[in-house]
């Protein structure tokens, strides 16, 4: 290893050769770095673990898909009335709270993405792709682009927009609440905005422009949720589609980034624990793409662009982690006026898997539960990526079992510490999370009174030994692969929860599933309800008359979305599941409910 890590530190030095024109219908020829360098562009290799956790994640690939919904209720934009202008002399941070204030809290909704280009802010308002100028978007003075309900969608909205650099053309992806799928239109900015082509199951795309002043625009095709083929097209006059990357390996998926300042286009091949980076020339997007450094098991990298000086951002060399296996970070909420927090209800949130943080972002559900006196508290365990990649590896393959430890000992400390009660402590996952939650209903049942699970990841070892599924080839390195390797089975065998359901007492479980759901299917997760509903059985019958079983529910939703965050039939029924199984009165949270979502 030390041999290879100098052979890629040494390519590091070398710098970006000029490449001749490549032809249409050429074959494409790729260009080692290593191999040419001049001193066009200077460059600069940094050992930065945490960076790697501020870098764009590929959660699409993993069995999470962070997400928000657009609900669309008008076909065009609805101005709102007899709304007061705020003073000219009021900073930003005024007119914000003076905005929240003011405005009806039944109309509060997720902010859907927009992106600032030129003059122009395009994002999203009704069903309609709209841009307005930079200093008028808080006046609601827009200009309709796209109406979203010309692609006869159900409940579109905007997932992504970029915008041509000269403001020409404009590229929205778009899709809905209850599907994966996505559709990538072009829009050609005039006097009267038309759609000038689109392009269906994209996953990333940018811009960047040729010497002759031509829009490229280059984008990723997903299909089966693998993304291996890159694309370059263009417009107008000139139109052209053409493919001219497809990665061959299986394990690996594919995705553009374009440096900040808009030089180079990087073509980044992925796998949870290996990248290799081609790097373009936006000012000649057609030459052959140039590879930084072939991949090599084990090394991550990124490349940025500053000042005429490439940034390597890599795990290569001394690492700069932090890593403490006894000392588990949590984040606990609760109202500062709340009196004997021991009676007070907890629910617990966990994720723990892909390097990933586990999300705390707002929801109106978690704002009301607090509202009405809960504790809410998110462990931050290993396999996650709040400590950098050190703690990502400590909590994957057949580390898998610290992070439920982590799990175990964050609970026992909370309620150790005088927060809440077994009797009154709940837990919630989603995804790759139900892991470590299924994992801890096998083995400290005893620890919690109810559990709501969301597109839960039960069973582990029947889906890492299908490969015919979508994503069991990418994952190998997060769980690893029964199929080849005896000790990473029998390492799976003792974790999943599926593999682990016995005659026991357990909490109550609520499971929500989507019919069409590809990255979690649902044969699994009804596979897991039928065994653990049996083993329920089988120990009411061992302990006789008298013994309370717990409920076990699973709520299967339309749809082949994987997470659908802003579902109010889902937030509804996992909020009453919670306040019946600890029963408590639901009335009063429910009415706070009802002023953030809009029923």
């Amino acid at each position: 290893m030390q041999q290879k890590t100098k052979l890629f530190l040494q390519a590091l030095k070398y710098s970006i050769p000029h490449l001749g024109k490549c032809m249409q219908k050429q074959h494409l020829n790729h260009y080692n770095f290593a191999d040419h360098y001049y001193n066009r562009i200077k460059l600069k290799k940094y050992h930065l673990t945490k960076c790697l956790q501020n870098k764009p994640k590929i959660s699409e690939l993993a069995r999470n898909i962070p997400s928000r919904s657009f609900s669309c209720k008008d076909l065009q934009p609805v101005k709102q009335e007899n709304e007061k202008p705020l003073p000219e002399n009021m900073d930003a941070f005024e007119k914000v709270r003076t905005r929240l204030e003011t405005q009806p809290q039944e109309e509060y909704e997720i902010i859907n993405v927009e992106v600032k280009h030129g003059g122009f802010v395009y994002y999203q308002e009704g069903c309609c792709l709209v841009r307005s100028k930079d200093e008028e978007a808080d006046n609601e003075n827009y200009e309709v682009l796209f109406n979203l309900e010309e692609l006869k969608l159900d409940q579109p909205f905007i997932d992504c927009i970029r915008v041509a650099p000269d403001e020409k053309y404009v590229a929205a992806k778009i899709r809905t609440e209850d599907s994966e799928a996505s559709t990538c239109v072009i829009i050609k900015l005039s006097d009267q905005p038309v759609m000038e082509a689109s392009f269906p199951n994209v996953s990333s795309f940018e811009w960047v422009k040729d010497e002759e002043d031509e829009d490229v625009l280059f984008y990723t095709f997903q299909r089966n949720l693998r993304c291996h083929d890159v694309y370059r097209a263009t417009f107008g006059d000139n139109k052209r589609n053409e493919r001219f990357y497809t990665e061959k390996d299986p394990s690996y998926f594919v995705f553009l980034y374009l440096t900040k300042d808009s030089r180079f286009l990087t073509i980044n091949i992925m796998n949870k624990t290996t990248s290799e980076v081609w790097l373009i020339d936006g000012l000649s997007p057609w030459d052959p793409p140039v590879l930084i450094q072939k991949r090599i098991h084990g090394v991550l990298y990124y490349v940025e662009h500053r000042d005429d000086e490439l940034y390597i951002l890599t795990n290569v060399g001394e690492p700069t982690e932090f890593k403490d296996g006894k000392l588990v970070p949590m984040t606990v909420f609760h109202k500062t006026d709340s009196e004997d927090l021991q009676k007070k209800p907890l629910l617990v949130h966990v994720y723990g898997a892909y390097g990933m943080d586990l999300k705390m972002n707002f929801r109106p559900e978690r704002r009301v539960l607090v509202d009405d006196g809960w504790i809410l508290a998110y462990c931050h365990v290993r396999g996650g990526g709040e400590l950098g990649l050190q703690w990502h590896a400590d909590g994957r393959l057949t580390k898998k079992l610290n992070g439920l430890a982590d799990l175990e000992a964050c609970i026992k400390t909370l309620h150790g510490q005088g927060f809440s009660q077994p009797s009154l402590t709940t837990l919630t996952a989603f995804s790759a999370g139900g892991v470590l939650a299924g994992a801890l209903c096998n083995s400290n049942p005893e620890l919690l009174r109810a559990v709501t699970l969301e597109a839960p990841f039960l069973d582990v070892l029947n889906t890492m030994m299908d490969t015919t599924l979508p994503l069991t080839l990418e994952e190998l390195e997060e769980w690893g692969n029964p199929s080849s390797d005896e000790k990473q089975k029998n390492y799976i065998k003792c974790y999943c929860p599926y593999q682990n359901i016995k005659p026991q007492h357990y909490p109550s479980i609520h499971i929500t599933a989507y019919e069409n759901d590809e990255r979690v299917p649902l044969k699994g997760i009804v596979s897991y309800t039928e065994k653990l509903k049996e083993a329920v059985a089988e120990h009411a019958k061992d302990t006789g008359e008298g013994y309370q079983a717990p409920n076990i529910i699973l709520d299967i939703q339309p749809g082949g979305n994987h997470v659908i965050e802003d579902s109010h039939k889902k937030i509804t029924a996992q909020i009453k599941f919670l306040y019946e199984e600890l029963g408590l009165d639901s009335t009063s949270v429910f009415e706070d409910l009802k002023k953030y979502l809009k029923f």
